[in-house]
């Protein structure tokens, strides 16, 4: 959006650029975007294994290693605004209480790292922005609703029951063990994105499997995102504001995102 795009009258009564933000307009950007589920970010309050890394306990039942918690409003319910959820946007929602917002995510970067490994590396980074109140922070998660990515994971068999897999999956196009195949419909079906076993097909707890399926995508924020901007609003004031805190409204917040298992790789 440029100043051109938003030209006002003057006093002598010729079109001229805007000197401000209109945060009205680029809102309106903003609600034309896709949906994501916005989980907050916290350190688990495990006590560190190393004083010097402050390594997380790898063996913390709260946040298994990871050294993150991510959370979502009390008691959310995802409002009207929200549209409809099928059952496997549903599950991503319900994972962690996490609140629907509108992002715009634009701007891919690129970066190898050709020197410092084997071969050539490239790890792809976005930029999203959301409106003024939804206020990002480092390592906040969201996972775009109205998208899709092919995934696959190693993960064990717990044998008869459900099969959690990282993510809520969408379709679950295989799963193998080193031995044997498992066909949807046959041996498994996918409820609220798990996979749950059909009486019997289950294979034995413990066993290695590799699942392949599609999900919805999720971003990790990998920087401190630009939330303390703001910006004087001189579209036809009302009253003219002449102290020193003048009239600033709160700017849209923008942040570095990147695939949460890109970050881990």
């Amino acid at each position: 959006m440029t100043a051109a795009d938003d030209a006002v009258i003057g006093v002598s009564g010729k079109a001229g650029p805007r000197v401000d933000f209109n945060l009205k307009r680029f809102n309106e950007l903003v609600e034309r975007s896709p949906r994501f589920v916005w989980e907050r970010a916290m350190f688990c309050p495990c006590p560190s294994v190393n004083d010097q890394t402050q390594q997380p306990d790898p063996n913390c039942t709260k946040c298994k290693g990871v050294g993150w918690l991510w959370f979502g409003p009390a008691g959310y319910i995802p409002p009207p605004a929200a549209g409809t959820l099928d059952p496997t946007q549903m599950a991503v929602v319900d994972r962690n209480g996490g609140a629907v917002i509108r992002a715009y995510m634009a701007e891919a970067t690129y970066r190898q790292a050709g020197y410092d490994t084997l071969g050539t590396w490239a790890f792809g980074q976005m930029h999203v922005t959301v409106r003024p109140e939804n206020k990002l922070g480092y390592y906040d998660r969201l996972i775009n609703l109205d998208s899709e990515i092919v995934f696959s994971q190693r993960i064990l068999s717990g044998g008869q029951g459900v099969l959690a897999l990282r993510y809520p999956a969408i379709v679950v196009t295989s799963i193998q063990s080193s031995t044997s195949d498992y066909l949807e419909g046959r041996d498994f079906e996918v409820v609220a994105g798990d996979v749950v076993w059909l009486a019997g097909r289950a294979p034995a707890a413990g066993v290695q499997l590799a699942a392949h399926y599609t999900c919805h995508p999720a971003w990790i924020v990998t920087s401190y995102p630009h939330v303390i901007r703001a910006s004087v609003n001189d579209r036809k004031p009302k009253k003219p504001v002449v102290s020193p805190a003048g009239n600033p409204q709160n700017l849209p917040i923008r942040a570095r995102v990147q695939l949460e298992f890109e970050r881990e790789g």
